[in-house]
């Protein structure tokens, strides 16, 4: 098992305040300037948006499964967008 140093805690800490609870505090944030349903249906995009930036990095592969993925992350967002109308 590898050592964690001072530097290595340092930057989890980081990553937990500033990549998790400060992203959710401005997700809760944004619900009072738009609908829920809106930002549900963005959040649904999540995924989706991760997966085309790694591609576009070169670091993710899409594969059938992946391609499957997004397209039921597709229909997740436009089943979501039907029962706001």
């Amino acid at each position: 098992m590898a050592a964690l140093s001072w530097l290595n805690l340092a930057e989890i800490g980081f990553i937990i305040v500033f990549g998790t609870m400060l992203s959710y505090l401005f997700y809760l944030k944004s619900t009072s300037y738009i609908a829920p349903a809106t930002t549900g249906m963005l959040s649904a995009f999540e995924p989706l948006t991760a997966s085309l930036v790694g591609l576009g990095l070169g670091t993710v592969h899409f594969t059938l499964i992946g391609i499957l993925g997004a397209c039921l992350v597709l229909s997740t967002a436009f089943l979501q967008s039907l029962a706001s109308k």
